[in-house]
């Protein structure tokens, strides 16, 4: 299993944010940052980006 880089903010219930195919945690910055007073916001880098591995290669194959 591979880990994922998480970033949190704030105080308060949780809220989970998980960037789309193109876009990067950072780019949420300013979203959590206007939440942060209500909300305990973890924003999720999603593997391959930023700080978070890629994927690790399983040793699975299709025999032909």
């Amino acid at each position: 299993m591979s880990s994922v880089d998480v970033t949190t903010v704030g105080q308060g219930p949780g809220l989970i944010v998980v960037p789309g195919t193109t876009r990067r945690a950072r780019h949420y910055a300013a979203l959590a940052d206007a939440l942060s007073d209500s909300y305990t916001v973890h924003v999720v880098e999603r593997r391959g980006r930023g700080a978070a591995r890629p994927r690790v290669p399983t040793t699975a194959s299709i025999k032909k």
